[in-house]
């Protein structure tokens, strides 16, 4: 029997042959190829699969090669600057030797400090919520102190408010905390006027900061737009006939800054007066009153102005200066806290501290960043405010965050948030008598936004003002006074106080 069968060959092609074969022979010649046909195709897949293996094992390497290189690389940089943090701090040490062995004792260290436990960490400030108690009551609203003008700065000793305003004036207010009604809950100008329980001085500018001594008695400060500083110094007559209030003399300070005058800060103890300002410089002052006939030889380059042609008053001001410091940028914040001047200049990232015992030189930089080792600008410190005690430091920054910062080491306490201020507001701060709550201004509204500082929360918002505050201070009586865009300054009191 003649057949066509198709034979398969090894190889995989295929031919066809003719002849006689019998079924049996075909079928194992079928078997056979096919057989042959499977084993050469799992050869080739086998081949196939050792290639791709030897290639991602290689990939592999490659990848594990290139993490050992960067690893090497980071350890390198790792120890480069752990060699440079070691002679960072032998320098350190160096200089903390030096001003040990030196005569001024007054120069205490950073590490003193800490050695001493003066500093506060976050975990052992303020670990309970606050009593309740700061100023909430509005006791008294003065109207348009100022006419028609701004009121751009206010501060608060006793029973005199102070406050400095566009039209060129700087105005000294009497008022009575314990009979209201000396001065009407809602007094204006020729109100307060009328019953002499105003003064006014005159200046060549407006007056943007204000703030009385703590150490010289009725001796307040004013700072100008022309750079220019005032010291004023009054009579305040509580019980007599004469005028509540009456001026003794004013004295300008002998060296006056290229631009306007940021803020002000007085020496908690020393005859010391600091005038910041934009134009990058710190003055510092030596204040003293002295004799009125000795005024002509010791302020031989003081302009001094008396009132009626003669000081009512046998002691005058004298103003000598001491020092000029100069900041990288424009000083938009200063204070004094213990012995140490602070300042803070724009476009930096820390506080500067000045050392008041050693000629005000400089003595560190303690950064407001989280990481000591990051230089990175976020915000500007537009405020600086030490607490009563002295042991805190607030700082009101652009960023709408408060910051509570430990006064001697630096570190941060507290942040507060829910405000609103930016690079255009002038946020301020200040604290209640008992340093548990901190009270600042919002630039959304004209309510003074009180924050408990144990929780970091706000407990509550004064609503008074018509406009958002510019200026405001507490003194350690509970006594708030605020100044307003809507040119009023008003007077806050706790509730639970004795009318």
């Amino acid at each position: 029997m003649w057949a066509r069968i198709i034979q398969l060959t090894t190889n995989g092609s295929c031919c066809i042959s003719q002849g006689s074969y019998s079924p049996d022979v075909i079928k194992n010649s079928y078997e056979s190829n096919s057989s042959n046909i499977y084993d050469n195709r799992m050869d080739l897949l086998g081949d196939l699969g050792e290639q791709d293996q030897l290639t991602a094992a290689r990939a592999e390497n490659k990848v594990l090669h290139d993490k050992v290189h960067e690893l090497t690389e980071r350890l390198h940089q790792v120890t480069t600057d752990k060699e440079l943090l070691q002679i960072e701090l032998e320098e350190c040490q160096e200089q903390l030797m030096q001003r040990k062995s030196g005569t001024n004792d007054a120069s205490l260290s950073l590490t003193n400090a800490i050695n001493n436990h003066t500093t506060a960490s976050p975990e052992t400030s303020f670990l309970t919520s606050g009593s309740g108690i700061y100023p909430t009551m509005c006791r008294l609203s003065l109207l348009r102190l100022h006419g028609g003008c701004n009121v751009s700065c206010c501060a608060i000793q006793g029973a005199v408010v102070a406050t400095g305003g566009a039209n060129n004036m700087l105005s000294l207010c009497v008022w009575n905390r314990d009979h209201d009604e000396a001065v009407q809950h809602d007094a204006t100008a020729a109100d307060l006027d009328q019953q002499q329980y105003t003064l006014h001085i005159s200046c060549d500018a407006p007056v943007v900061s204000v703030a009385f001594s703590h150490t010289l008695r009725n001796v307040v400060a004013a700072g100008c737009m022309d750079g220019s500083v005032r010291l004023v110094q009054y009579e305040h007559h509580a019980f007599s006939s004469k005028p509540m209030l009456q001026l003794t003399c004013v004295t300008m300070a002998p060296r006056q800054h290229q631009k306007y005058v940021r803020t002000l800060a007085w020496h908690t103890s020393r005859h010391l007066l600091a005038s910041a300002s934009a134009d990058g410089t710190v003055h510092v002052y030596r204040v003293n009153k002295i004799l009125a006939g000795a005024a002509s030889a010791s302020n031989a380059g003081n302009e001094q102005h008396e009132v009626g042609g003669s000081c009512i008053s046998n002691e005058t001001i004298q103003c000598e200066f001491i020092k000029s410091l100069h900041l990288p940028g424009s000083v938009e914040a200063m204070t004094f806290i213990k012995d140490s001047l602070v300042v803070h200049a724009r476009d930096t990232s820390y506080l500067q501290y000045f050392d008041a015992s050693d000629e005000f030189a400089p003595s560190r930089r303690v950064s407001l960043n989280e990481s000591a080792h990051d230089d990175h600008v976020s915000f500007c410190v537009l405020h600086l405010q030490p607490s009563h005690n002295q042991k805190y430091l607030a700082a009101a920054t652009d960023g709408s965050c408060n910051l509570i910062l430990d006064a001697v080491s630096g570190r941060r306490v507290r942040s507060l948030h829910g405000h609103e201020s930016n690079s255009y507001s002038q946020p301020k701060v200040a604290w209640s008598a008992n340093d548990e709550y901190l009270l600042g201004n919002t630039q959304d509204s004209g309510n003074v936004v009180v924050w408990d500082i144990a929780t970091s929360r706000i407990v509550e918002q004064l609503e008074g003002h018509g406009q958002p505050v510019r200026d405001l201070m507490c003194d350690e009586h509970d006594c708030l006074v605020t100044t307003s865009y809507d040119k009023n300054t008003k007077l806050w009191c706790r509730s639970d106080e004795e009318h």
